[in-house]
């Protein structure tokens, strides 16, 4: 690549190769309003919330449980169905939260993880996204108890929109007498394609 710069004489100047360098800031949505987009029905991104902060209003929690060095996502469910987000594979204390609204001051959380079940130090949630409902996901580090630094490091965030069946018959409730025989009907989606 090089540069010809014109002066207003017509003369010409040209410069010798110019090498460019293109930086990815790895904390570009550390602030709400640079939140990246996530799309489909299943995604995988890798990060570090290390340098990463917290603005004025922004959901961090109350008494024992608080979070910070947080950063943003924001994604569309693609179908109705149910939806669960993840930081397995991180190297730190991670938070999950998982929001609804366009201002960071005024979020309705639709649901928040600390540690999944049974498990230390990673994030588990999962709740029935609606078409076209666009939530905002928050990535943080937790503190320590009555506060402190948040835990930073690398963190891996994974969605996924699993396929789902839904009995149809019989109906919920429904008795029969032991040895009788009964059909059962189902539904099956999936946000991946066709069920087969």
């Amino acid at each position: 690549v090089h540069a010809v710069a014109t002066d207003s004489l017509g003369r010409q100047s040209a410069t010798a190769t110019i090498a460019i360098t293109a930086v990815h800031d790895p904390l570009a949505n550390d602030n709400f309003v640079n939140r990246l987009t996530l799309t489909g029905a299943s995604a995988n991104v890798t990060g570090a919330n290390v340098g990463a902060s917290t603005e004025p209003g922004e959901p961090t929690g109350s008494g024992f449980t608080r979070w910070g060095a947080t950063l943003w996502y924001t994604w569309t469910a693609p179908v109705n169905g149910t939806v669960r987000i993840d930081t397995f594979g991180s190297d730190f204390n991670t938070s999950l939260g998982v929001f609804t609204g366009t201002a960071v001051n005024s979020l309705n959380q639709v649901v928040f993880n600390d540690n999944a079940s049974g498990m230390a130090n990673v994030s588990l949630v999962t709740f029935n996204a609606q078409q076209g409902t666009t939530y905002q996901i928050q990535v943080g580090g937790i503190q320590g108890f009555f506060g402190g630094t948040p835990a930073t490091g690398s963190y891996l965030l994974n969605l996924q929109m699993p396929p789902s069946v839904t009995i149809t018959a019989p109906a919920n409730n429904s008795f029969f007498l032991a040895g009788a025989s009964f059909e059962i009907a189902a539904n099956a989606s999936s946000p991946h394609g066709p069920v087969t």
